[in-house]
Order: structure tokens, then C-alpha cells, then sequence
């Protein structure tokens, strides 16, 4: 499958409620990209209003995405997620710096939204720094 085609079948539809069907696309993205493996980092930290997910099942599978995916990115993007599946929020400088390290990796949407999103920009200062790296990566 196609990384787009996944991570659009994923998007706000992750089976949070059935662990072996969240396991086996938890393997998929893996196998797809790393970006594929972000989305589904995104999925499990940022769920759907209304969508309860269950820390356990979080935990396994960023811990699984974790030992799969040898991506430079990988332990700042599972960090911040860690912390927003704890419900925890992190500085804007610390947003900023993680929005930094991955724009060094055009194309890996989904590690730049985790990076956004792991902080209140109340300022807007995240989202502008989101804004100039996406028009970047969409310019080249």
C-alpha cells in the first residue's frame, strides 16, 4: 500500500478499541515508512474528540513503533507523543526546537505535526515556524 493511501485510511479511524487490528496496522505503517509510522504516533496521541484510547495500548505501540523504525527522529517524536498521550504539553521553545529537528527531513509530515501540536502556541509562534517548514517542503 501506498504511504498516502495508508495514512488516509488511518486518519481519525485508528481501531483504538482492538488491539490486534491496531498491532497489525501498527506493523503496516512500519513496514510502508517512517512517515507511515508517524501517522500512526500522530493517531495515538491527538485521537478523535470523543475517542477514549487506552494508555496500555498507547504505550505498547509507540514502544513497538519504537524498536521498528531506526529513523533519526524516532526518540524526540516518540518523546513528545509520550507526553501528549500522558496529556502533557511542552514549552513552545521545546516545540520549536522538535519542529527544527524535523525539518532536516523533508516529507515526514506526520513527525511535523506531532512536533506542532506538543505545545499551546497560544502566540502563534509554533505555527508560524509550522507554516515556513511545510511551505518549504511543499515548494521543493
Amino acid at each position: 500500500m501506498r504511504e498516502s493511501t495508508f495514512i488516509e485510511s488511518i486518519e481519525c479511524r485508528f481501531p483504538y478499541q482492538d488491539r490486534l487490528r491496531a498491532l497489525e496496522i501498527t506493523e503496516e505503517a512500519c513496514s510502508i515508512s517512517a512517515n507511515a509510522a508517524f501517522a500512526v504516533v500522530d493517531e495515538l496521541s491527538r485521537p478523535p474528540a470523543g475517542e477514549a484510547v487506552s494508555l496500555s495500548l498507547s504505550t505498547e505501540l509507540l514502544s513497538l513503533i519504537e524498536l521498528r523504525i531506526p529513523h533519526p527522529l524516532a526518540q524526540p517524536i516518540l518523546s513528545l507523543a509520550r507526553k501528549l498521550v500522558s496529556e502533557q504539553l511542552v514549552s513552545v521553545l521545546e516545540s520549536l526546537f522538535a519542529l527544527r529537528q524535523v525539518e532536516r527531513f523533508p516529507g515526514q509530515y506526520a513527525a511535523l505535526s506531532i512536533a506542532y501540536f506538543a505545545c499551546d502556541d497560544v502566540d502563534g509562534i509554533a505555527d508560524l515556524e509550522f507554516n515556513r517548514i511545510r511551505a518549504a517542503w511543499d515548494a521543493a
